[in-house]
């Protein structure tokens, strides 16, 4: 059934999450990270099918065009350079490719610590990982920004992606992913 693929429209925490302090604001989730949507994200990622990365950005906008806020950037979540360096690209780049319709900004948001990859670690892990690794480089006072990324699973890396956002003086951080995990 088509309901299988969509999300409820509000996030359920675990306990674990519900005692964190979030920096976005609100997160918008396309789809459960299940088949085919899984299998379109790892095809992506590891085999580098480009193309999907792209087509996925249209999909979301589609869902989503009417539903975000006005934001004044769209931005995605950045892999270090390392882990750049390795995998060749960064599929959340591609995603907010394909959902402007042109190439995002990639000198806002840094990942500045190398960090070992979220789906090795528990889910406390992932929160420590993740906690100083983003650095915003920009003044962004008063915008409104949306930060794409392929997969949210605990949300670690969206919160403290938000959370360099904020520090430099961003208004509002929405977070688009294409997909929703369950730890």
């Amino acid at each position: 059934m088509l309901e299988d693929f969509f999300p409820n429209k509000k996030i359920l925490y675990c306990g674990y999450c519900e005692k964190r302090k979030l920096y976005f604001d609100e997160v918008f989730i396309g789809f459960i990270y299940k088949p085919p949507i899984s299998d379109w994200i790892n095809d992506l990622k590891f085999a580098k099918n480009f193309s999907i990365g792209y087509k996925l950005g249209i999909l979301i906008k589609k869902i989503f065009e009417r539903k975000i806020p006005q934001v004044d950037l769209v931005i995605s979540v950045p892999l270090s350079s390392n882990r750049l360096r390795e995998r060749g690209f960064n599929q959340s780049y591609l995603i907010a490719w394909g959902f402007l319709g042109k190439k995002p900004k990639n000198d806002i948001l840094k990942r500045v610590v190398h960090t070992k990859p979220q789906t090795e670690l528990s889910q406390k892990e992932r929160w420590e990982n993740v906690k100083n690794a983003f650095l915003a480089e920009k003044d962004l006072k008063d915008k409104n920004i949306l930060l794409i990324d392929d997969v949210m699973t605990t949300g670690a890396t969206l919160n403290f992606a938000s959370k360099a956002l904020k520090e430099k003086g961003a208004k509002k951080v929405y977070a688009l992913v294409v997909a929703r995990s369950v730890f």
